[in-house]
């Protein structure tokens, strides 16, 4: 594989992590999906989100937005306790397993990129290298 098609590739790959998972771009992203993943099957107060990642309330909102608009988490309001909870969906645990096989067959072409071709360097005429 070439450098340009590899290139393409990166491209490709920058678009699908883009589309499908929003925001991971970013430590404030990352960091939820971290978080959802660390706590897969529970259901937990939005608050214990701030914990481990302190971030303005409306950063984190943003965010938290994004994957509920696109599946990935859910929110609902507890009446009891009067506490918004959050958690992931199976959605988000099937578009993590595909982006990890995105990244390890990514690497696995980076592997087989090809060096770009050294340039001739010109020892006589008048384009000669002086040293």
């Amino acid at each position: 594989m070439d450098t340009l098609a590899f290139a393409d590739e990166v491209e490709r790959h920058d678009r699908w992590r883009r589309e499908h998972l929003p925001g991971i771009d970013t430590a404030q992203g990352m960091s939820l999906l971290v978080w959802l993943l660390q706590n897969l099957g529970e259901v937990r107060a939005i608050d214990e989100l701030n914990e481990p990642m302190p971030m303005a309330r409306p950063e984190m909102q943003t965010l938290l937005d994004a994957f509920v608009g696109r599946g990935l988490a859910f929110a609902r309001d507890d009446v009891v306790s009067g506490r918004r909870l959050i958690g992931a969906t199976n959605k988000l645990v099937q578009l993590v397993r595909e982006y990890r096989e995105r990244v390890g067959r990514l690497a696995e072409q980076s592997r087989r990129v090809e060096e770009p071709p050294k340039q001739a360097v010109r020892t006589a005429g008048p384009l000669a290298l002086r040293a």
